[in-house]
């Protein structure tokens, strides 16, 4: 199972804020020409065999400039760029269209689906497209990537001063090329203040410095928002309670797992089994047994 960092959580936070506008950002199109209808719904991932995968990444979305069907856009962010990451979004994508249909859709009807890879550090590029023209084989993947690191701050906060991108993306704005400097760390603050909720000004100067982590300028941001009006949102109270819930069910994942290895060595389908188990309890009366059962099944079986 994969366990959500705080780099994932302030993200999602971030987009979820204003959905449509951050979107239209992330995308490059115009606010004007779609409209965003929602998430997935929360069910969709768990049944498409997906369990750990957060329902609040995949948008439905509504062209306006055009008559065509509903998108559905997955939205993945990763600290740093992996190279499975294609192979991931392929999978993901391929099952959201095959087993997903819109409300009421006839035979044969289905969703456009398409995806964004934010990498928070580090630069990515889309595989080349490979063809064998003679045999008509066409071997491409299509979908957006964002390179926070390519982006500059400069640029992105006179957007957001003038009102063209929404004032969510302050968030990101130490990911970017010049976002740690003193003067855009200043400028930030100011426009910063204006945001008018009090939890979410607060949550702003709290990811700023978790962004910082990524890039090393966390004490920068320390230093500059020090006597800043800090208060704990509910929001950061239930993320951090469902990391800390999700880390402790991985680490007894983990060390249920080597201990079994060494005893009775590899099994992929009893090791995956114990992979999907994010009951904690479970785990831990698993783990109670794990020195004294005779084979992976008497562990597997304990309820």
């Amino acid at each position: 199972m994969a366990t959500p960092t705080p780099y994932d959580q302030a993200s999602r936070y971030l987009v979820k804020l204003n959905p449509h506008l951050s979107l239209a950002w992330l995308m490059q199109e115009s606010p004007a020409n779609f409209r965003f209808e929602g998430w997935v719904d929360p069910s969709i991932p768990e049944r498409l065999g997906y369990p750990d995968k957060m329902s609040d990444t995949v948008a439905i979305l509504e062209r306006l400039d055009v008559v065509e069907p509903t998108w559905l856009a997955d939205t993945e962010y990763q600290s740093s760029p992996d190279d499975k990451m294609v192979f991931r979004v392929r999978d993901y994508t391929n099952n959201l269209q095959w087993k997903c249909r819109p409300p009421n859709a006839n035979r044969g009807d289905q969703y456009n689906v398409g995806a964004i890879v934010i990498n928070l550090t580090g630069v990515q590029d889309l595989p080349p497209a490979t063809q064998w023209g003679q045999a008509g084989f066409l071997n491409r993947t299509e979908y957006r990537i964002v390179n926070m690191e390519t982006l500059n701050a400069d640029t992105v906060m006179q957007e957001i001063l003038s009102g063209a991108i929404p004032e969510n993306i302050l968030g990101f704005i130490p990911l970017m090329q010049n976002g740690n400097t003193p003067a855009i760390i200043e400028l930030w603050k100011a426009r910063a203040m204006l945001i008018e909720n009090r939890e979410t000004r607060s949550d702003m100067a709290h990811i700023v410095k978790t962004f910082g982590e990524l890039v090393d300028t966390r004490l920068v941001w320390e230093k500059a928002l020090e006597g800043w009006n800090m208060v704990e949102s509910q929001y950061w109270k239930e993320q951090s309670a469902i990391a800390v819930a999700k880390t402790k069910v991985s680490d007894s994942q983990e060390h249920l797992l080597e201990v079994l290895v060494e005893r009775f060595g590899a099994s992929p389908f009893h090791e995956n089994l114990i992979k999907q188990i994010d009951d904690l309890e479970r785990l831990k009366r698993m783990r109670k047994v794990q020195l004294t059962a005779t084979s992976w099944d008497a562990v597997t079986s304990v309820e």
